[in-house]
């Protein structure tokens, strides 16, 4: 009887081992949303949706995409702190007062006052950790000695206002992934690299050309933009997965699929991700409808790579 009971407590402590080790971890979770600070219905709906989500997923962390604080029609510019009630805490105060930490990055509106310095100087609502608008951050969540996730904010208004060639911007930014022992590596900033077509913006091939050499040597392996007030998933770059997340308010426009894009929306929505240390699930909310798009990106190697192809030169937006 005793052999039996202690073949028993054997097995129950072996199973309850193998749980521990190979069970499904909890994961980082975080937000992106763009293109959202208009003080209008659908950044309502949104939000309304963020924090009904929250409810039942958590979140520590989101990500904005650019265009935090679009201007009044009576006469405010975009950016200022005067709208900064009315564009942000109005609509995500339940989160904030979760202790949800929003860390914004620039978009072309939000540079209308003072170049962006009103956001960048409310710390404790944007989290914009750098005074050039440009900044890391890293999940408190580590596997060993390293941190799960690095957060790269990059100040693209500033970028593309000086052709590309802000050198201190772009030396940062490859100093910074290469210091990081960090497993995955997310970077987001306002204007894609890569869009569809139809209505909005054309990507800025010259911001392209300036960045993405970086982000491939370092094994960048997403990158999170808005601008283009839909959403937008495209095909893998150079083992980078990106999108454009801008239905966060504003009024929307119309996207076609064309060579570089696999799912569009004209829809108001946020992403939603879900991180491990060897996957990390991506899911697009909407705010209505049955459309949705939902899938799973694996960490990448960094690579040596080819000197690639000149793109040719084109009117930034």
């Amino acid at each position: 009887m005793v052999k039996k009971l202690t073949i028993a407590l054997v097995l129950v402590v072996f199973c309850l081992h193998l749980t521990s080790v190979y069970g499904e971890e909890k994961p980082f979770t975080f937000v992106a949303v763009g293109d959202m600070g208009c003080g209008c219905s659908d950044q309502a709906k949104v939000s309304r949706k963020m924090i009904d989500w929250y409810r039942s997923n958590p979140f520590k962390v989101v990500l904005t995409l650019g265009d935090n604080v679009y201007g009044s029609f009576f006469g405010t510019r975009g950016g200022s702190k005067a709208l900064f009630a009315d564009r942000f805490d109005k609509y995500y105060q339940p989160l904030l007062s979760q202790g949800v930490k929003f860390y914004a990055s620039l978009g072309n509106h939000d540079m209308e006052t003072r170049g962006g310095k009103d956001e960048i100087a409310d710390v404790n609502r944007f989290h914009i950790l750098g005074p050039g608008g440009y900044y890391s951050f890293e999940s408190d969540e580590k596997v060993g000695d390293q941190p799960l996730i690095l957060f790269i904010a990059l100040n693209s208004p500033a970028l593309i206002d000086k052709d590309e060639k802000d050198d201190a911007q772009i030396a940062w930014l490859s100093k910074t992934l290469a210091e990081t022992k960090a497993i995955w590596k997310v970077v987001y900033f306002h204007h894609p690299l890569y869009s569809p077509s139809g209505e909005g913006h054309e990507p800025s091939l010259r911001l392209r050309r300036a960045l993405e050499d970086v982000f491939v040597a370092a094994g960048v392996q997403l990158v999170l933009t808005g601008h283009n007030h839909y959403y937008a998933r495209m095909k893998t770059q150079r083992g980078i997965t990106h999108f454009i997340s801008g239905g966060g308010g504003r009024n929307l426009v119309r996207p076609i699929v064309n060579q570089y894009t696999i799912k569009v929306a004209e829809v108001p929505h946020f992403l939603y991700f879900e991180v491990y240390p060897d996957k990390m699930n991506y899911r697009m909310i909407p705010v209505e409808g049955s459309f949705s798009d939902s899938g799973t990106i694996s960490p990448s190697i960094p690579q040596t790579l080819p000197v690639p192809a000149k793109a040719p030169a084109a009117h930034p937006h």
